[in-house]
């Protein structure tokens, strides 16, 4: 509000507007942003949920919604390919350490 403020009263109402616009834009982008990221359920995915990251890259499957993770979609580079295996060996290892502990 105080840089609208200053703004209408430095360069006048047009600027206002703009400054409101670019204010509301800003909001929108990152509501989406928190929707989108902020989805992650991994609850959701069950014990082995992640095994998928084992698998061939060309195996992973395509959507988020298949896999519960936006990672199945990153296939863009070697470096990537590696990292999501190494992610997900990592979550696999966990969950069997909580299965013997139990």
């Amino acid at each position: 509000v105080g840089l609208v403020l200053w703004v209408l009263g430095t360069y006048g109402m047009t600027l206002a507007l703009v400054a409101i616009g670019m204010g509301l834009l800003t909001w929108i982008c990152c509501a989406c942003q928190w929707r989108v990221n902020g989805a992650f359920d991994p609850s959701a995915l069950g014990p082995g949920g992640y095994a998928w990251t084992q698998r061939d890259p060309s195996e992973w499957p395509a959507k988020k919604s298949e896999s519960g993770t936006k990672m199945s979609t990153m296939q863009g580079s070697k470096q990537i390919r590696i990292l999501v295996k190494k992610l997900g060996r990592a979550i696999l290892d966990e969950e069997e350490r909580l299965k013997t502990q139990d």
